[in-house]
C-alpha cells in the first residue's frame, strides 16, 4: 500500500502545533472562517500548549476550560493563531448544551493524521 510514515505526519503536526496558540468554541459550523463563534459574558478563546508528535497525532498539553453563557449549544472547537488567524476546527465528539452558564472542560483534545 502507498502512504507515507508518519514521520511526515509529524513534522506537519510540528508545524500546525507551532501555530495553533489559541481555541475557541462554535455554535455551528465554523466553515473556512472561524464563524459562529460563542459570544456573551464570561466566554473568551483559550490558550493552548501542545505535546510533542508522535505517531501521526499531538494533543493539547493539559485540560482546557471554557466558560460558557447561558442558552449555547458548543458544536465545535476551533483553532487561531498569536494574530487571531483562523486554522481549523473539529466537530465535538457530542455537542453540550448549556441551558444557564457554565463551563465546558475539553481534554483529550488531539489532532492526527493518517493515511
Amino acid at each position: 500500500m502507498a502512504g507515507f510514515t508518519t514521520a511526515v505526519f509529524d513534522e506537519l503536526l510540528v508545524t500546525f502545533a507551532g501555530l495553533a496558540t489559541q481555541m475557541s468554541l462554535h455554535t455551528a459550523d465554523p466553515g473556512g472562517s472561524g464563524a459562529s463563534e460563542v459570544s456573551g459574558p464570561g466566554y473568551s478563546r483559550q490558550p493552548v500548549a501542545w505535546t510533542a508528535p508522535g505517531g501521526g497525532e499531538v494533543s493539547v498539553d493539559g485540560l482546557v476550560e471554557f466558560e460558557v453563557p447561558a442558552a449555547t449549544t458548543v458544536v465545535y472547537a476551533g483553532f487561531w493563531d498569536d494574530s487571531a488567524g483562523w486554522l481549523g476546527s473539529v466537530a465535538l465528539a457530542d455537542p453540550e448544551s448549556f441551558a444557564g452558564p457554565g463551563f465546558l472542560e475539553l481534554e483529550p483534545v488531539t489532532i492526527a493524521i493518517n493515511n
